[in-house]
């Protein structure tokens, strides 16, 4: 099988020129990298790449008071959530906001959010949710996530007894009970982050 390299290199250009949108100096597609192989890192559950990405005294601040310092805490952290609540998981974003500090410090904005596991879009119906609609909560929402995405294959196993027994009941939210979990979580983070 010939593979056409020309028109890979040429759709690959596009997919970047399309996530760089307006940001178009080589200094903001520079600064613009890094989420890119941050995503990378996530979709190929990577917990070392995702430290690699990071400088040595890196800070990841997450919801839940999750304050991880340096390589070797982010790597941990995030070796055990693609262990568990995040396993297979993937993540997106678009850049929204790129801002200079000084001269190798940028501060970065995207907006995406955690992709269950093969999906490649968020899903419209959460896309489409305005962030200020939001309401912050105040339940350990990751310990909530982690117990329902654990909780999804036995209620699967169920599927035809409740397609079954509970007519009344809409089947595709017990499908989509991932996705809402995954979101749930990418609603938290966006209204925990601060101001």
């Amino acid at each position: 099988m010939t593979v056409d390299t020309s028109t890979q290199s040429a759709e690959a250009e596009a997919r970047l020129k399309a996530y760089y949108g307006e940001f178009t100096s080589e200094r903001e597609k520079a600064a613009l990298s890094v989420p890119l192989r941050l995503v990378a890192a996530w979709g190929r559950n990577d917990a070392a790449g995702m430290a690699q990405v990071c400088t040595d005294d890196s800070t990841r601040i997450l919801p839940g008071d999750v304050y991880k310092c340096g390589r070797d805490e982010i790597h941990a952290f995030m070796a055990a959530a693609f262990a568990g609540p995040f396993k297979g998981t993937g993540v997106t974003g678009r850049p929204v906001d790129v801002r200079f500090v000084g001269d190798d410090v940028a501060l970065l904005r995207t907006h995406g959010g955690i992709l269950a596991p093969g999906e490649t879009e968020i899903e419209p119906e959460l896309a489409g949710v305005d962030p200020n609609a939001f309401v912050r909560i105040t339940s350990d929402v990751g310990k909530s996530v982690s117990m329902g995405l654990g909780a999804i294959p036995a209620m699967m196993s169920f599927r035809a007894e409740i397609v079954e027994r509970v007519p009344q009941h809409p089947i595709e939210l017990l499908d989509k009970l991932q996705d809402y979990a995954l979101a749930a979580w990418s609603a938290h983070i966006l209204a925990a982050a601060p101001d």
